[in-house]
């Protein structure tokens, strides 16, 4: 599988082509190494940290963990994956599962297609998505998120250990992109983020991204969550003029008794409660 996007793979310092050379992937033009982890797993990591120009108001902690992680070595014993379902509340395992289901209606992706979920953590969209695509990418930096996704991933998923603001591929890569519960860092890393999804989708190419809401989410200080119009704003300060929003989740998580009655208990929330996200998909313009 690692075969079929070997081509599009690039050094995320200076965008040059990389070579398989004595067991590692080697830039043709610095020589920066990186490491094969194991089959159709891999660790592209840039020279330095990719700033996230956070504001002194914003969450600064998630960056800090963020920094620390790439910073450590990679170890196979690293544990406790972000986003892991295995033994999560039935309100939080049926709204994941909901959203998942969204993004395979909304993108209706070609079979014949690649795709990415760029900060796909333990792979649970990344999975979703891979029986209708052929080629499925699954990136993140965490080592113990990116480890699980390895373990569980499909016969058709390759798993990168690699920070999302600089992901190691050409530009006009991909035909489809995904990325969820990340853009809630910060304005600017939000910006950057946007734009980087932008630059490896193929023109004409689609992805997915969701913002939290702010009537939601207003007195959570560890994330930036976003009014709606502060979210076409953020789109547009990315040059991403193309896009559609769609209001969604609504039902107290905590009030959800069993993951099979979560959709009920959502369709009767949405009457009255404001959506706790906002799904956005656009499409990259030639």
């Amino acid at each position: 599988m690692l075969k079929k996007i070997a081509r599009f793979i690039c050094c995320p310092d200076d965008g040059s082509a990389i070579t398989l050379k004595d067991g590692f992937w080697e830039c043709l033009t610095c020589k920066r190494k990186s490491k094969i982890l194991a089959d159709n797993f891999l660790e592209i990591l840039p020279s330095v940290f990719p700033a996230w120009d956070l504001k002194d108001n914003e969450p600064q902690k998630s960056g800090d963990m963020y920094q620390q992680e790439f910073n450590r070595e990679f170890s196979w014993e690293a544990s406790g994956g972000w986003g892991d379902l295995s033994y999560a509340p039935p309100g939080t395992s049926g709204f994941y599962k909901s959203e998942m289901e969204k993004i395979r209606e909304l993108l209706n992706p070609a079979s014949n297609a690649i795709a990415i979920d760029v900060s796909g953590a333990v792979g649970n969209y990344s999975r979703s998505l891979s029986d209708k695509v052929a080629t499925m990418v699954n990136c993140d930096l965490h080592a113990p998120s990116i480890i699980t996704a390895h373990n569980r991933r499909a016969d058709n998923m390759v798993c990168i250990r690699t920070p999302y603001l600089k992901l190691p591929f050409v530009q006009n890569t991909f035909d489809y992109a995904i990325c969820t519960d990340t853009l809630i860092r910060g304005w600017n890393h939000e910006v950057k983020l946007l734009k980087e999804i932008l630059r490896v989708l193929k023109p004409g190419g689609k992805a997915i991204v969701d913002f939290h809401n702010r009537k939601w989410f207003a007195k959570n200080r560890d994330i930036c969550a976003y009014a709606l119009s502060d979210v076409k704003r953020v789109l547009a300060e990315a040059s991403i003029g193309h896009y559609s929003v769609y209001p969604f989740g609504y039902v107290p998580l905590r009030i959800v008794p069993s993951e099979f009655i979560y959709s009920i208990l959502d369709n009767i929330a949405g009457i009255f409660l404001p959506c706790k996200r906002h799904i956005v998909i656009f499409t990259k313009v030639d």
